[in-house]
């Protein structure tokens, strides 16, 4: 189902008194790879869905893709916690596509959001703003927070970022020397132009300081490292600067 089934805000249907109840749902499917985390379902009313509710084990450790999808209120705080985490499989993914804050740089809340998945850096239209920004400045997506659930949004010029961090990296020939700076470029996207930058390594990583800045780049994007037309190696992008 795309959204609450019977669900009420305020609380859950039939929930026991003190608490939220924490129901899991698991789409019948013969590997049972996917499944739901909600606290507004009835337990009635998901078998009726065809839905299969747990109360008690949440199932993560079989999963392969886990959507927490929870009513905004506190009484959805806890839902997923530690255990449940330490319960993942290591090539288990948790996607939260409960609502939550859309900020400011100095953390106002100035609107709410569907989910954070949704949203892209330096995404521009459709954010959901609540709160104009001063002088009608348009503002973007700065920033995306998983663990707070949390969207930052911001002024053009606070995209810019001049150094990108990789990890992981995978070496095309002879790893370079670590800890030295070399120059070389640096390229992003598939078709994106190669930026000059002056890098170095380490045995887990590539830092790439760029000569000019670059505009809206997210992490998890692949960063290509080139000295002229040969590939030096390459890294996932894991925080920018």
């Amino acid at each position: 189902p795309g959204g609450a089934i019977g669900g009420a805000p305020g609380g859950a249907p039939g929930g026991a008194p003190g608490g939220t109840p924490k129901f899991i749902r698991y789409l019948l499917a013969p590997s049972r790879s996917f499944m739901q985390v909600d606290n507004f379902l009835h337990d009635s009313l998901c078998r009726s869905c065809r839905l299969i509710c747990d109360a008690q084990d949440s199932g993560m450790d079989a999963m392969s893709l886990s959507e927490l999808r929870p009513w905004a209120s506190h009484g959805a705080r806890g839902l997923i916690g530690a255990a449940d985490f330490a319960a993942m499989k290591p090539t288990g993914v948790l996607i939260n596509t409960a609502r939550g804050p859309i900020v400011d740089e100095a953390g106002n809340q100035v609107g709410e959001h569907q989910g954070a998945h949704t949203y892209t850096i330096g995404q521009r239209r459709g954010l959901g703003l609540s709160v104009p920004a001063e002088g009608g400045v348009p503002r973007y997506v700065l920033k995306i927070e998983p663990k707070s659930n949390t969207v930052v949004v911001g002024t053009k010029e606070a995209l810019a970022i001049s150094t990108i961090i990789g990890e992981t990296p995978i070496w095309c020939g002879v790893p370079p020397v670590v800890d030295t700076e070399h120059r070389g470029f640096a390229q992003i996207r598939a078709h994106g132009a190669a930026l000059p930058c002056t890098y170095t390594t380490t045995a887990t990583s590539i830092t790439a300081v760029l000569d000019e800045p670059l505009l809206g780049l997210a992490t998890g994007q692949g960063l290509v490292i080139y000295d002229g037309d040969r590939v030096v190696g390459s890294a996932t992008v894991s925080a920018t600067l």
